[in-house]
């Protein structure tokens, strides 16, 4: 009953998490579309330099809030691409909350196109970004911690990387059947913490080397976009937030600082990799612990 129960829970959080990730989508692409679909045309008879300068501007803010959103929905993709059991009601509640600021943008973005002089409207604009960044850094942090301290998490990565190895590197079929009943008992004590938690260390020493490998690899990769997650908000506020600022001196200025952030997006994403690698190869000289 109680296994009956637990793969109802995980079949109910899976479907919620492909919902959640389906509404996101809709939600970022009608943000997007209606944005694009606010900037005026001037109805004019000669379209003169002045005219080009006016629909500059306009593309210009468009734009800002275009990678405001673009950026968005890449830290929620690549969460929910590396994590699994994203389908809890906390979950549902902070994508609402992120949902509903993204439908705000078209509207922020308009205003900004019309009053981009406007102090007090960079300001209510930099802080809604601010706001959204402050609950993505929160959703990446509860994600990450939900997903490295449950042990229901991790027997379900194992599980996962089990399968994915080929038959013909069972070796022994026994060992494997071994590993098994290890983690079906695993699964059974899985709320007792403490035995939970020695069942699951002589579970991690009783895999095949391979699959323990495996199972490293996948923890992390997912390490290394959690902190290109975090490296990406930081740098694509600082982005948004310097182009919304020099907006009103010049909009051709936007387009300099959106430079600097792509090659500091690449900069970061680089020295994470670097940074990963050399912590993946002083594990290997240790020894590796859960």
């Amino acid at each position: 009953m109680e296994k009956y129960l637990n793969g109802r829970i995980k079949s109910i959080n899976e479907n919620n998490q492909r919902r959640i990730e389906t509404l996101f989508d809709a939600v970022i692409a009608i943000a997007m579309t209606m944005m694009a679909l606010e900037i005026v045309i001037p109805q004019v008879q000669h379209f003169d330099f002045g005219v080009l300068c006016t629909l500059f501007s306009e593309i210009t803010v468009y734009l800002i809030s275009y990678i405001v959103l673009a950026s968005i929905w890449i830290i929620h993709t690549m969460l929910y691409s590396s994590y699994s059991s994203l389908g809890g009601p906390e979950d549902i509640l902070i994508n609402i909350i992120i949902m509903f600021v993204v439908t705000i943008f078209p509207i922020l973005t308009k205003l900004m196109a019309e009053y981009n002089n406007s102090a007090l409207l960079r300001c209510i604009y930099i802080s809604t970004y601010f706001f959204i960044e402050i609950i993505m850094c929160f959703m990446l942090v509860l994600t990450k911690r939900k997903n490295m301290n449950e042990k229901k998490v991790q027997i379900e990565n194992v599980k996962l990387i089990m399968e994915m190895i080929p038959a013909t590197h069972k070796q022994d079929d026994s060992k494997f059947e071994e590993i098994k009943s290890r983690l079906n008992l695993a699964e059974k004590y899985l709320y007792d913490k403490e035995i939970s938690e020695n069942l699951f260390q002589e579970l991690m020493l009783s895999l095949p080397q391979t699959v323990q490998d495996m199972y490293y690899e996948k923890q992390n990769r997912n390490n290394i976009d959690f902190h290109k997650s975090i490296c990406f908000l930081s740098i694509g506020f600082a982005t948004v937030a310097a182009s919304v600022a020099v907006l009103m001196i010049n909009p051709f200025l936007c387009y300099f600082v959106f430079l600097i952030g792509g090659i500091a997006c690449l900069l970061s994403n680089t020295f994470v990799r670097i940074y990963h690698e050399k912590k993946k190869g002083g594990n290997n000289n240790g020894t590796k612990i859960c």
